[in-house]
Protein backbone atom coordinates (compact mmCIF):
# COMPACT_ATOMS: atom_id res chain seq x y z
CA UNK A 1 0.00 0.00 0.00
CA UNK A 2 1.01 3.38 -0.53
CA UNK A 3 1.86 5.42 1.92
CA UNK A 4 -0.19 9.34 1.17
CA UNK A 5 1.87 10.84 3.70
CA UNK A 6 4.66 10.05 2.11
CA UNK A 7 6.99 13.29 1.07
CA UNK A 8 6.23 11.90 -2.65
CA UNK A 9 2.71 12.96 -2.23
CA UNK A 10 4.04 16.24 -0.97
CA UNK A 11 4.30 17.70 -4.60
CA UNK A 12 1.33 19.34 -6.89
CA UNK A 13 -0.39 16.99 -8.30
CA UNK A 14 0.12 17.58 -11.96
CA UNK A 15 -3.34 17.89 -14.47
CA UNK A 16 -3.45 15.19 -17.00
CA UNK A 17 -5.43 16.56 -20.40
CA UNK A 18 -7.52 13.80 -21.85
CA UNK A 19 -5.74 12.99 -24.89
CA UNK A 20 -6.67 10.80 -27.39
CA UNK A 21 -4.50 7.28 -27.16
CA UNK A 22 -1.57 6.23 -29.22
CA UNK A 23 -2.57 2.73 -27.76
CA UNK A 24 -5.91 2.77 -29.99
CA UNK A 25 -6.60 -1.20 -30.11
CA UNK A 26 -6.83 -0.25 -33.84
CA UNK A 27 -3.88 1.52 -34.15
CA UNK A 28 -1.77 -1.71 -32.54
CA UNK A 29 -0.70 -4.10 -34.34
CA UNK A 30 -2.20 -7.34 -33.94
CA UNK A 31 -0.64 -9.59 -32.16
CA UNK A 32 -0.78 -13.45 -33.09
CA UNK A 33 -0.97 -16.06 -31.00
CA UNK A 34 -2.04 -19.31 -30.75
CA UNK A 35 -5.85 -18.08 -29.44
CA UNK A 36 -5.98 -16.37 -32.83
CA UNK A 37 -4.62 -18.68 -35.31
CA UNK A 38 -7.57 -20.17 -36.70
CA UNK A 39 -9.18 -16.91 -36.72
CA UNK A 40 -6.18 -15.20 -38.22
CA UNK A 41 -6.17 -18.20 -41.17
CA UNK A 42 -10.00 -18.39 -41.99
CA UNK A 43 -9.09 -14.15 -42.02
CA UNK A 44 -5.94 -13.16 -43.03
CA UNK A 45 -4.56 -15.67 -45.16
CA UNK A 46 -4.40 -14.30 -48.82
CA UNK A 47 -7.12 -15.69 -51.01
CA UNK A 48 -9.32 -17.55 -48.44
CA UNK A 49 -12.00 -15.48 -48.78
CA UNK A 50 -13.09 -17.34 -52.02
CA UNK A 51 -13.22 -20.23 -50.05
CA UNK A 52 -15.98 -18.88 -47.45
CA UNK A 53 -19.08 -20.51 -48.44
CA UNK A 54 -21.31 -18.00 -50.32
CA UNK A 55 -18.43 -15.55 -49.93
CA UNK A 56 -20.15 -15.16 -46.14
CA UNK A 57 -18.15 -15.79 -42.47
CA UNK A 58 -19.12 -15.59 -38.70
CA UNK A 59 -16.00 -14.14 -36.33
CA UNK A 60 -17.18 -15.31 -32.87
CA UNK A 61 -15.81 -15.08 -29.16
CA UNK A 62 -16.09 -13.89 -25.65
CA UNK A 63 -15.97 -9.62 -25.52
CA UNK A 64 -12.37 -9.13 -25.43
CA UNK A 65 -10.90 -11.94 -26.94
CA UNK A 66 -9.82 -9.37 -29.78
CA UNK A 67 -12.02 -10.53 -32.44
CA UNK A 68 -13.21 -6.73 -33.51
CA UNK A 69 -9.03 -5.69 -33.73
CA UNK A 70 -9.06 -8.67 -36.27
CA UNK A 71 -12.36 -7.53 -38.63
CA UNK A 72 -10.53 -3.94 -38.21
CA UNK A 73 -7.46 -5.62 -40.04
CA UNK A 74 -9.48 -7.63 -42.10
CA UNK A 75 -10.84 -4.61 -43.33
CA UNK A 76 -8.05 -2.35 -43.90
CA UNK A 77 -6.32 -5.41 -45.98
CA UNK A 78 -9.84 -5.27 -48.22
CA UNK A 79 -11.21 -1.74 -48.08
CA UNK A 80 -13.91 -3.08 -46.14
CA UNK A 81 -16.68 -1.06 -44.58
CA UNK A 82 -17.03 -1.46 -41.00
CA UNK A 83 -20.02 -1.02 -39.03
CA UNK A 84 -21.59 -1.42 -35.68
CA UNK A 85 -24.70 -3.78 -35.16
CA UNK A 86 -26.54 -1.19 -33.76
CA UNK A 87 -26.72 0.29 -37.17
CA UNK A 88 -29.15 -2.24 -38.78
CA UNK A 89 -32.57 -0.78 -36.63
CA UNK A 90 -35.86 0.14 -37.79
CA UNK A 91 -35.76 3.45 -38.75
CA UNK A 92 -32.04 3.21 -40.04
CA UNK A 93 -32.44 1.53 -43.28
CA UNK A 94 -32.01 4.60 -45.99
CA UNK A 95 -29.30 5.70 -44.20
CA UNK A 96 -27.60 2.29 -43.69
CA UNK A 97 -28.46 1.00 -47.57
CA UNK A 98 -27.56 4.18 -48.72
CA UNK A 99 -23.27 4.17 -47.01
CA UNK A 100 -23.40 0.41 -48.01
CA UNK A 101 -24.64 1.48 -51.74
CA UNK A 102 -21.58 4.07 -51.66
CA UNK A 103 -19.59 1.47 -50.60
CA UNK A 104 -20.13 -0.83 -53.20
CA UNK A 105 -20.66 -3.90 -51.38
CA UNK A 106 -17.32 -5.46 -52.11
CA UNK A 107 -16.39 -6.18 -48.59
CA UNK A 108 -18.73 -5.49 -45.56
CA UNK A 109 -17.77 -6.03 -41.87
CA UNK A 110 -20.68 -5.29 -39.33
CA UNK A 111 -19.13 -5.73 -35.11
CA UNK A 112 -21.56 -6.96 -32.68
CA UNK A 113 -23.75 -8.56 -35.29
CA UNK A 114 -25.11 -10.59 -32.47
CA UNK A 115 -27.33 -7.18 -31.50
CA UNK A 116 -28.86 -6.22 -34.84
CA UNK A 117 -32.58 -5.65 -34.05
CA UNK A 118 -33.73 -5.19 -38.40
CA UNK A 119 -33.99 -8.79 -39.38
CA UNK A 120 -35.10 -7.56 -42.46
CA UNK A 121 -32.47 -5.29 -43.60
CA UNK A 122 -29.75 -7.76 -42.72
CA UNK A 123 -31.17 -10.15 -44.85
CA UNK A 124 -31.84 -7.39 -47.63
CA UNK A 125 -27.43 -6.87 -46.94
CA UNK A 126 -26.80 -10.23 -47.55
CA UNK A 127 -28.86 -9.99 -50.66
CA UNK A 128 -27.24 -6.85 -51.97
CA UNK A 129 -23.37 -8.27 -51.10
CA UNK A 130 -24.54 -11.61 -53.06
CA UNK A 131 -25.76 -10.10 -55.83
CA UNK A 132 -22.17 -7.80 -55.88
CA UNK A 133 -20.37 -10.60 -55.33
CA UNK A 134 -18.86 -8.90 -52.31
CA UNK A 135 -17.78 -10.75 -49.09
CA UNK A 136 -19.70 -10.23 -45.50
CA UNK A 137 -18.01 -10.77 -42.14
CA UNK A 138 -20.14 -10.96 -39.26
CA UNK A 139 -18.55 -10.50 -35.81
CA UNK A 140 -20.55 -11.55 -32.65
CA UNK A 141 -20.08 -12.69 -28.91
CA UNK A 142 -21.78 -16.04 -29.21
CA UNK A 143 -21.90 -18.86 -31.27
CA UNK A 144 -24.17 -17.97 -34.74
CA UNK A 145 -26.36 -21.65 -33.88
CA UNK A 146 -27.65 -19.25 -30.43
CA UNK A 147 -28.64 -16.48 -32.70
CA UNK A 148 -32.71 -16.72 -32.88
CA UNK A 149 -33.99 -15.18 -36.02
CA UNK A 150 -37.79 -15.30 -37.22
CA UNK A 151 -37.23 -15.02 -40.59
CA UNK A 152 -36.43 -18.56 -41.94
CA UNK A 153 -34.33 -17.55 -44.37
CA UNK A 154 -32.28 -15.29 -42.70
CA UNK A 155 -31.79 -18.47 -39.74
CA UNK A 156 -31.16 -20.77 -42.61
CA UNK A 157 -28.59 -18.21 -44.31
CA UNK A 158 -26.73 -18.05 -40.78
CA UNK A 159 -26.59 -21.42 -40.18
CA UNK A 160 -24.86 -21.91 -43.63
CA UNK A 161 -22.18 -19.32 -43.13
CA UNK A 162 -18.35 -20.38 -42.04
CA UNK A 163 -17.93 -20.29 -38.46
CA UNK A 164 -14.95 -19.46 -36.50
CA UNK A 165 -14.20 -19.75 -32.85
CA UNK A 166 -11.37 -16.62 -31.75
CA UNK A 167 -10.67 -18.09 -28.45
CA UNK A 168 -9.35 -15.86 -25.25
CA UNK A 169 -6.04 -14.51 -25.45
CA UNK A 170 -3.33 -16.92 -24.28
CA UNK A 171 -0.56 -15.49 -20.85
CA UNK A 172 2.09 -15.20 -24.22
CA UNK A 173 -0.24 -12.84 -26.24
CA UNK A 174 -1.58 -10.80 -23.00
CA UNK A 175 2.68 -10.77 -21.69
CA UNK A 176 3.59 -9.36 -25.27
CA UNK A 177 0.56 -6.67 -25.27
CA UNK A 178 1.47 -4.92 -21.70
CA UNK A 179 5.21 -4.87 -22.86
CA UNK A 180 3.65 -3.04 -26.62
CA UNK A 181 1.45 -0.58 -24.39
CA UNK A 182 4.14 -0.08 -21.96
CA UNK A 183 6.47 0.56 -24.03
CA UNK A 184 3.83 3.16 -26.20
CA UNK A 185 3.43 5.19 -23.01
CA UNK A 186 7.37 4.93 -22.19
CA UNK A 187 6.97 3.34 -18.93
CA UNK A 188 9.93 1.30 -17.32
CA UNK A 189 8.75 -1.56 -15.95
CA UNK A 190 10.41 -4.64 -14.36
CA UNK A 191 9.37 -8.30 -15.70
CA UNK A 192 8.67 -9.13 -11.83
CA UNK A 193 5.80 -6.29 -11.80
CA UNK A 194 4.66 -7.63 -15.72
CA UNK A 195 4.24 -10.73 -14.17
CA UNK A 196 2.70 -10.04 -10.38
CA UNK A 197 0.45 -7.77 -13.19
CA UNK A 198 -0.63 -10.52 -15.07
CA UNK A 199 -2.10 -12.99 -12.08
CA UNK A 200 -3.81 -10.53 -11.07
CA UNK A 201 -5.92 -8.90 -14.13
CA UNK A 202 -8.46 -10.19 -16.15
CA UNK A 203 -7.56 -12.29 -18.76
CA UNK A 204 -8.51 -10.08 -21.63
CA UNK A 205 -6.79 -7.12 -23.67
CA UNK A 206 -9.45 -4.52 -22.56
CA UNK A 207 -8.23 -5.13 -18.89
CA UNK A 208 -4.46 -5.21 -20.04
CA UNK A 209 -5.02 -2.00 -21.95
CA UNK A 210 -7.39 -0.55 -19.08
CA UNK A 211 -4.81 -1.02 -16.18
CA UNK A 212 -1.78 0.46 -18.62
CA UNK A 213 -3.51 3.65 -18.97
CA UNK A 214 -4.22 3.62 -15.56
CA UNK A 215 -1.01 3.34 -14.13
CA UNK A 216 0.55 5.55 -17.21
CA UNK A 217 -2.20 8.65 -15.34
CA UNK A 218 -1.46 7.59 -12.06
CA UNK A 219 2.57 7.45 -12.36
CA UNK A 220 2.82 10.61 -14.12
CA UNK A 221 0.12 12.49 -12.14
CA UNK A 222 2.11 11.38 -8.65
CA UNK A 223 4.95 11.78 -10.26
CA UNK A 224 5.93 7.99 -9.06
CA UNK A 225 8.21 5.51 -10.92
CA UNK A 226 6.15 1.79 -11.19
CA UNK A 227 7.01 0.06 -8.78
CA UNK A 228 4.65 -3.29 -7.76
CA UNK A 229 2.94 -0.53 -4.83
CA UNK A 230 1.91 1.44 -7.38
CA UNK A 231 0.46 -0.94 -9.99
CA UNK A 232 -1.26 -2.18 -6.74
CA UNK A 233 -2.74 1.03 -6.06
CA UNK A 234 -4.36 1.03 -9.74
CA UNK A 235 -5.71 -2.61 -9.48
CA UNK A 236 -7.57 -1.21 -6.11
CA UNK A 237 -9.22 0.80 -8.13
CA UNK A 238 -10.00 -1.19 -10.67
CA UNK A 239 -11.32 -3.85 -7.99
CA UNK A 240 -9.16 -6.43 -9.07
CA UNK A 241 -6.65 -6.88 -6.71
CA UNK A 242 -6.20 -10.25 -4.69
CA UNK A 243 -3.28 -9.73 -2.34
CA UNK A 244 -3.44 -13.64 -1.85
CA UNK A 245 -2.24 -14.22 -5.23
Amino acid sequence: MIDTASPLYSVPRQLVLPLISSTDSYKMEFIAGTSNLLARHWLLREGIKEEWPERRLILWGHSGCGKSHLLHVWGRAHNALILPGTALREGMQEAFLSLVSAHGGGAIGIDDADLIESEALLLHLMNFIQEQKGHLVLVGRSSPWGWRYQLADLQSRIRASLSVQMMPPDDDLLRILMLKLMACHQLVVSTAVVDWLLQRLPRTAPAVYEAVERIDRFSFQHGLALTREVAGQVLQQMGCLNMEK
